[in-house]
């Protein structure tokens, strides 16, 4: 096996092993609680909307788990789904 097929395999196993997925490892009520905390000082500068980056970068999570963090909050609070962006509230809805 060539240096890159190890890394795909590798790449791959973690995919399919949930408790490595870093959203699931620390569970999504803390990065939850993280958005709480960022929306209430976004919604204290005025700010109505955000983009998924945002978040992502608020979070200090990597970028390839944006994908994995929107669908966490579409499914979680769905009102705040304001396609293509995030809705901020003052409180969760």
């Amino acid at each position: 096996m060539l240096v890159d097929e190890v890394e795909v395999e590798v790449l791959r196993q973690r995919r399919e092993l949930p408790f490595l997925h870093p959203l699931l490892r620390v569970g999504p009520e803390a990065h939850l609680s993280q958005l709480d905390q960022f929306e209430v000082e976004a919604h204290s500068r005025g700010v109505t909307h955000t983009t998924y980056r945002r978040i992502t970068e608020a979070l200090n999570l990597n970028g390839s788990l944006r994908e994995d963090l929107r669908q966490l909050l579409i499914n979680s609070r769905p009102k705040q789904y304001d396609a293509p962006l995030w809705r901020i509230t003052a409180t969760t809805e």
